[in-house]
């Protein structure tokens, strides 16, 4: 979890394998506890809270590569949240994992079965077609800021920034 860049990520390994040396080995990958099978329920509670309480309140856990800003839009991996001029953006999940992968491509185009293979569950129902509903819905939320999300004619989308030196409204 944490080389494929999700570092806020609290881990406690559940395993049947108790030697201390696997426990150890555990711990050293960067664990934040081990907890041995069989466990009881409480234990692995009280475990839990304290791997949560290790955070300070109002802490985030965010690295630098967690955070996309394509100003006024910022894209917070961590705290999965979409903030436009500041204020968050309420996104459905696949709304928010579409901006994600256009944001984390700026100028790439990405076809719709692109699209569709990254962001949607592998459900033979959905269509090319529904990519299109979700970039509608994206656009409408961005509201003057609609046109980040370019439409590649007869190729898919991709996310054009705000050039620099043009204010954002």
């Amino acid at each position: 979890l944490r080389t494929t860049g999700n570092s806020s990520a609290h881990v406690i390994i559940m395993s049947a394998r108790d030697a201390e040396d696997d426990v150890l080995r555990g711990l050293e990958l960067g664990a934040d506890d081990y907890v041995r099978k069989p466990f009881r329920l409480k234990e692995v509670v009280a475990r839990v809270r304290t791997v949560l309480r290790r955070m300070p309140l109002g802490a985030t856990a965010e690295a630098p590569g967690d955070t996309l800003a394509h100003p006024p839009l910022t894209l917070s991996v961590a705290r999965h949240e979409v903030r436009l001029h500041g204020e968050p953006l309420a996104l459905t999940a696949t709304e928010y994992r579409l901006l994600h992968l256009l944001m984390s491509h700026p100028e790439r185009i990405f076809g719709r079965q692109q699209l569709l293979a990254q962001i949607c569950e592998q459900r033979p129902s959905v269509s090319g077609r529904n990519i299109d509903v979700h970039v509608r819905s994206l656009r409408r939320k961005l509201g003057a800021h609609a046109a980040m999300i370019d439409t590649a004619r007869g190729v898919g989308y991709r996310f054009t920034p705000v050039p620099p030196g043009v204010t954002a409204i």
